[in-house]
């Protein structure tokens, strides 16, 4: 039970971050089960007197919307990806999510590009409300950190774990500001192996000016910006999901929804990004629309990557981490 309570606190720390009280309603749509994500704020909502609202599988997207309308939690805690879906389909059931009273969306489980964070807090009509944290189960579980109410960068908790930044496939440190992966030694948990100078996979950018809050921790500018095994080589340039997201979210006339397809070419391997339109987009201006998101994609990435313009409705939904990738080269011989 101690080794629980510790998660706990470092629970109830990043939603203390967010600004979630004693009395507060939270409600998880993270599944209670190995997976750690949703069990250290299962422990810290406990200590601190916060009812835990527990929202996870077998409950489908209605019947969330349903509760988040019926118990006006004060925060869900959910991935970037879902707080979208939520949102959207909210629309289409004639649902005002947002009269619902949710002052915070604490979010992680992928990038959260700025972009994606601005759509969130329009249509939960939450300014200031989406709020990023980062946890791993590796670290025997550990949250890496939270983000406070200035907005400026994820809070490292340097009181449970040594974070350092390396370059990505390297070893050596890198300067603040700098793009490299997260490693972190954890200090207090004693049972897995893999807390020792631990490779996160996540990059990130750090820096150890203190932030507007008050705090001293150390800060990830941006979060974390994308993942190692999330990034592919395409004709020499690295190509993340979290920039084309990015580049996709400056168009109003694309919706949510895209998906990377990676395939094998004459010249190599290539990349096509298939996007669904924007709900009031004409099918006679998907030609148009998908020229204009090449254009911005060379212009961003210095390659061509094709676009197409998919059929509304067609590419996946994810209610947890979103798998943006599809391999369609053939195997390796």
């Amino acid at each position: 039970h101690e080794g629980y309570q510790h998660f706990g606190d470092q629970g109830l720390r990043a939603l203390w971050c967010a600004g979630i009280r004693p009395g507060d309603v939270v409600m998880s749509t993270l599944p209670l089960s190995l997976w750690s994500a949703g069990w250290g704020f299962y422990y810290g909502c406990r200590k601190a007197g916060m009812t835990f609202l527990s929202a996870g599988p077998p409950y489908d997207t209605r019947m969330r919307l349903d509760l988040i309308m019926d118990y006006r939690p004060a925060a869900v805690l959910l991935t970037p990806s879902y707080a979208l879906t939520l949102a959207r389909t909210a629309e289409e059931s004639g649902l005002d999510v947002a009269s619902a009273g949710v002052r915070a969306l604490v979010m992680g489980g992928e990038p959260f590009p700025p972009a994606r964070r601005r759509k969130i807090e329009e249509l939960w009509r939450i300014p200031g409300g989406a709020r990023d944290f980062s946890g791993i189960t590796e670290g025997g579980p550990l949250y890496m950190g939270s983000e406070c109410d200035a907005q400026e960068g994820m809070h490292v908790f340097e009181d449970e774990a040594i974070f350092d930044v390396i370059e990505i496939g390297g070893v050596a440190p890198v300067a603040p500001g700098e793009l490299g992966e997260l490693v972190f030694t954890a200090l207090h948990q004693r049972v897995m192996g893999t807390s020792f100078h631990y490779r996160t996979g996540d990059m990130v950018r750090y820096t150890d000016e203190p932030c507007s809050c008050g705090r001293t921790h150390r800060r990830l500018l941006n979060g974390i910006e994308g993942r190692v095994d999330d990034m592919v080589k395409v004709r020499g340039v690295n190509v993340f999901a979290s920039a084309v997201e990015e580049i996709i979210r400056k168009l109003p006339a694309l919706a949510d929804d895209f998906m990377l397809i990676l395939e094998r070419g004459a010249a190599g391997d290539e990349v096509t990004v298939e996007v669904e339109p924007a709900p009031e987009l004409e099918s006679g201006r998907y030609e148009e629309t998908a020229q204009a998101l090449e254009a911005e994609l060379r212009r961003a990435m210095a390659i061509r990557i094709p676009a197409r313009i998919a059929a509304p409705g067609s590419l996946p939904r994810f209610e947890l981490k979103a798998q943006r990738w599809i391999d369609r080269r053939p195997e390796e011989k």
